[in-house]
């Protein structure tokens, strides 16, 4: 699989909020691509 790198331009309070929300046993890129992954599966059905 071809892997994209791009630079976040996020608010400093939602980036803080979503590391929060993140076990700290997971890494933050593979929560993100897990999120990105679940929204694009539920936008296809």
């Amino acid at each position: 699989m071809k892997k994209v790198t791009y630079p976040l331009n996020i608010d400093e309070e939602l980036w803080n909020k979503f590391k929060d929300l993140v076990p700290r046993t997971k890494k933050l890129n593979d929560a993100l691509v897990e999120l990105i992954k679940d929204e694009v599966l539920a936008s296809e059905k």
